[in-house]
């Protein structure tokens, strides 16, 4: 894995699928598609994303980003991930 390049993940989590998209450090993001919120798929997407690159994945904490960070970080694999952040203004 080359630590001087990093890919952009932004990750859509339902209940029953994750919507991708990737972006590279230059150019815009793009669609890569729509897998199953399924463990194995969570893996092959690290896998082949992950690929001579850093892997930087964004999505909402939450009861299905809790579960898609264990299946999206394998011991080992350095993919660093985080949460939406709240949004500070009192709610009323």
């Amino acid at each position: 894995m080359s630590e001087g390049t990093t890919r952009y993940l932004g990750l859509d989590v339902h209940k029953a699928t994750i919507t991708v998209a990737v972006a590279e450090e230059s150019g815009l993001p793009t669609v890569y598609g729509t897998i199953a919120n399924e463990p194995a798929a969570v893996r092959k997407l690290v896998r082949q994303l992950g690929r001579e690159v850093r892997l930087v994945a964004a999505y909402e904490a939450g009861p299905t980003g809790y579960a898609l960070h264990r299946d999206a970080d394998p011991p080992g694999r350095g993919v660093h991930g985080g949460g939406a952040k709240p949004d500070p203004r009192p709610a009323w």
